[in-house]
């Protein structure tokens, strides 16, 4: 990579960071003064409005990361390709959004300066984890005991006890493109899971005592000429009684925790290399 694709880069991540910081000043330092930006809806918007739009508190961004750089250099003029993500609030409703971008740079006074962004929205993918024979009968197995003590206790099934691995989900996709990681809160030892309501910024804490937080995560990374995923398990207890229920009802259930797991990394394979899209199934 020669020193102007370097440098190209580091202005894109530069004015990344402009954007996550809503520093309409610093963001404008990269725009051209006939900057225009395509939408992927097609509609258009010049410097003045856009930067306008971020003073006035009306556009503003928690997240705008771009990787897989594709760089193309004539003379004075460059076409950066990227992929990434971009998060945060337009008059008052939240979005995020995978993003194709191409960006039109010309170098002035010795500056790279952005004249057109255009943006193509990403279609994102979802894989039906819950597919494979092996993890329909694992998963299954896991709701017998609340189905029994249902029928014994005459009561209507809670949703939980019918889908314990699904209630009260929390996934977080901030690493577009690179990581999936999905977290649930609970006493995963009960017969039916005791899954609580949970949020991101419940797991940057320990759960209460009495419960345990279960971490799930999917990685993508490059690996030679191909890419690896791979998956992680993690669980943080409450408490020292809690961890020690925990131990014992990992000892049971740990042999089928990996067959899920390593069923579900062979399917994402064979749909992958079959060139075919993931089905929609798991879709948070």
């Amino acid at each position: 990579m020669s020193q102007e694709e370097d440098d190209l880069i580091l202005v894109a991540n530069e004015w990344d960071q402009a954007m996550v910081r809503n520093d309409a000043d610093a963001i404008g330092r990269y725009m051209a003064d006939d900057w225009i930006i395509v939408g992927a809806d097609g509609s258009m918007s010049d410097k003045a409005t856009f930067l306008g739009l971020v003073k006035s508190g009306a556009l503003s961004h928690d997240v705008m990361e771009s990787e897989n750089f594709s760089i193309r250099i004539y003379g004075s003029t460059a076409v950066v390709m990227a992929r990434g993500i971009s998060g945060g609030s337009y008059n008052g409703q939240a979005f995020r959004e995978a993003e194709q971008s191409s960006n039109v740079f010309v170098k002035q006074h010795g500056r790279w300066k952005c004249v057109l962004t255009h943006l193509s929205r990403i279609q994102e993918q979802h894989a039906d984890l819950g597919r494979p024979w092996m993890v329909r009968v694992l998963m299954g197995l896991r709701a017998v005991p609340a189905l029994l003590a249902t029928v014994v206790r005459r009561r209507r099934l809670d949703p939980a006890a019918r889908k314990p691995w699904d209630a009260s989900l929390h996934v977080d996709r901030r690493e577009h493109g690179r990581r999936v990681r999905a977290g649930v809160m609970g006493r995963f030892w009960t017969p039916t899971g005791g899954m609580v309501a949970t949020s991101a910024d419940q797991f940057r804490h320990p759960p209460p005592i009495g419960l345990a937080q279960g971490g799930w995560n999917f990685r993508v990374s490059p690996s030679g000429a191909g890419t690896a995923l791979t998956t992680e398990t993690r669980v943080r207890c409450g408490d020292p009684a809690t961890r020690r229920l925990f131990a014992r009802y990992w000892r049971i259930v740990r042999l089928g925790s990996g067959l899920i797991r390593g069923g579900m990394l062979r399917s994402i394979r064979r749909e992958v290399e079959r060139g075919r899209a993931p089905t929609s199934g798991v879709n948070p």
